[in-house]
């Protein structure tokens, strides 16, 4: 890589960072960061996450924290290149081809905070943000779907640390566009209580939600397994009915298939 390119690709880099850093209330209290350490060094031992990436950002810059070790295995990087090596790594190696991405992870998310009628109270943020392109060590691409928590956080004020899932969906997705889905909610012991806020932002614009109520249907009966003359019969609708509410949620999510739809939504909570 000549100097100049370099010096070029790190302003560009400490540009989006400085805009980043502007464009949300970031603030410094928090869990501490030795403490997210450990409850993530906790999960590392547990099956469940032994092909996911898990990577704590500082909120404020982006700054990596700490990577889960099994980054060799995924991305063919070690902890020590991810953690002490070029800070722009995962700026060389993240959104292969997809020059927008960063821009609308930006705009969409300052949208939805914005957008929010619970930016006011004590909130559970997460987001989903499926389909970037990454490049591993050895030149081969993979899909990610990534997600994240903000536990007890105010939509208005962003914690100082952030825990962000990476996992591998390269086998689930078709196309070359990506998408995210932002909710927002407040838990409550009382039904009626509970409030959650979503939005699902796309390469053609936005909606409530990735699926519609009545998609929704569709897809936990599929999830059940039944036929589309099963949910025909199960939802007084015709099987023709289904087979297009199947196709939008396909198109909509980038699933490859009916089995690929429904391991796409359950990892992001929609079903």
């Amino acid at each position: 890589m000549s100097s100049l390119f370099k010096q070029k690709k790190d302003q560009k880099i400490s540009n989006f960072k400085s805009i980043w850093s502007k464009a949300f209330n970031f603030v410094d209290i928090g869990q501490p960061l030795e403490v997210i350490i450990e409850n993530v060094k906790s999960l590392e031992e547990n099956s469940i996450f032994s092909n996911v990436l898990i990577l704590i950002k500082r909120s404020r810059d982006l700054e990596i924290q700490y990577c889960s070790k099994n980054v060799e295995k995924i991305l063919g990087y070690s902890q020590t290149e991810i953690l002490q090596g070029n800070k722009g790594l995962l700026f060389d190696i993240g959104a292969i081809e997809q020059p927008n991405y960063h821009v609308d992870l930006l705009n969409w998310g300052k949208d939805f905070l914005t957008l929010s009628p619970l930016k006011d109270k004590e909130a559970k943020l997460k987001g989903y943000y499926c389909g970037t392109r990454w490049k591993r060590k050895d030149g081969s691409l993979l899909r990610f779907l990534m997600r994240y928590e903000l536990m007890n956080s105010n939509d208005k004020a962003i914690p100082p640390y952030a825990v962000i899932y990476y996992e591998d969906v390269t086998h689930l997705l078709k196309g070359e566009d990506y998408w995210m889905f932002f909710s927002s909610s407040i838990e409550s012991k009382e039904e009626n209580d509970s409030k959650i806020f979503t939005k699902f932002y796309h390469k053609g614009g936005s909606d409530t939600s990735p699926i519609t109520s009545r998609e929704s249907d569709v897809l936990k009966l599929i999830a059940n397994g039944k036929s589309s003359k099963e949910i025909a019969g199960i939802l007084n609708i015709s099987a023709d009915t289904v087979s297009q509410h199947r196709k939008n949620m396909i198109r909509k999510t980038m699933a490859k298939d009916s089995s690929s739809l429904v391991q796409l939504c359950k990892i992001c909570d929609i079903i």
